[in-house]
This record gives structure tokens, C-alpha cells and sequence, in this order.
């Protein structure tokens, strides 16, 4: 996964399992943050896609994060991060054709995520933190047809509120033959 920051002088702490490294640019336009992405190792095969975000704070960075493992068929959703990985950065999006309430749990998930629920719009409509281990069912408030989970703090961390927009970059079988956000 690579994390570019665009135009911001940012001093940040961007926290991944087992990986914690600060991401720094001074007084360059850009700066990019290279880390490993975790790509699942059952279910396959997996999409790919690059993940980005336009936060509703201006003072937030604009961030790139390449190649996420896109959830899009029953078996990876219900397995998702539970899946055995790669080394690297846990971060998983997860997509469906239709617009509905959609429900996660963290039954055999053994650390915290933060999960963005995202509506046909493209929008970040809520954010949940997950507790490892829960089998309690956290639905979502509106009906999405994405979400994205990454480990705490990475959503604050990048400026991600709700009412930020995602933007889907390299996966045309994704967003031409899946799904694409109403703009």
C-alpha cells in the first residue's frame, strides 16, 4: 500500500498492525508513504483498487492508498479481515452492487478496526469503532453500498469524517462492471 499526501505539510502518525511510521513533507508539493499492503491468502482471487479520500476539512491531507483488497463476492465478505494475510497493513474495502443496511461484526477478528460506511454517493456516512473478538452486529445507519475497515487511528489520522468522499482509482472491473458511486 502506498499513501501519497498532496500539497499539505503534514507531520502525521500513521498506525498499521506492527507498523507505525511518521510521515513527514516538509516543504515539498508532495510526499509519498510507501507500506506493504496485507493481501488476503483465501477467497481469491481478490480486486485491488486505490483508495482516496476528499475530506470536508481542507487542512486535512489528501491521501492515496494503492492497492486495497476490494471484498466483492459472499465468501471474501463474510471471511474479510479475518482472512489469513500478508505481512503489512490491514485495510480491506468491502462493495456491492446494491444499496442496502449492511451488517459487520468482529467474530474472530484478533485487533481493533475502524469502519467508514460509504453511501451511493460516495460519501462517509458513519464511522464505528470495532472491538476485536465482538460477535455483536454493528449495522450500518443508512444504506451503503461500500465500506472500508483499517486499524485505529487511520481514519482521523488521514482527516476521514463523515461526509468525506472516496474515490476508487485503478479497479475498472470494480467501478465499470460492479458498481460506480452517483455523482
Amino acid at each position: 500500500m502506498k499513501i501519497k499526501t498532496i500539497g499539505f505539510t503534514l507531520t502525521a502518525l500513521a498506525c498499521f498492525t506492527g507498523l507505525a511510521s511518521a510521515v513527514q513533507a516538509q516543504t515539498s508539493k508532495s510526499a509519498t508513504f510507501v507500506t506493504t499492503a496485507a493481501q488476503p491468502k483465501e477467497a481469491g482471487p481478490w480486486q485491488t483498487c486505490d483508495v482516496s479520500f476528499v475530506n470536508v476539512d481542507d487542512r486535512a491531507p489528501s491521501v492515496v492508498i494503492e492497492d486495497v483488497p476490494v471484498a466483492t463476492v459472499k465468501k471474501q465478505q463474510e471471511l474479510g479481515m479475518k482472512a489469513k494475510m500478508t505481512a503489512g497493513s490491514p485495510v480491506m474495502l468491502f462493495a456491492w452492487k446494491h444499496e442496502d443496511y449492511r451488517p459487520f461484526w468482529m467474530k474472530d477478528v484478533a485487533f481493533p478496526l475502524s469502519i467508514a460506511y460509504i453511501n451511493k454517493a460516495g460519501r462517509v456516512t458513519q464511522i464505528e469503532a470495532m472491538t476485536p473478538y465482538n460477535e455483536k452486529t454493528q449495522w450500518s445507519n443508512e444504506k451503503i453500498v461500500a465500506a472500508i475497515e483499517v486499524v485505529p487511528p487511520t481514519l482521523s489520522v488521514l482527516g476521514v469524517k463523515v461526509g468525506s468522499e472516496i474515490i476508487l482509482d485503478n479497479c475498472p472491473n470494480l467501478v465499470n462492471g460492479y458498481f460506480e458511486f452517483e455523482r
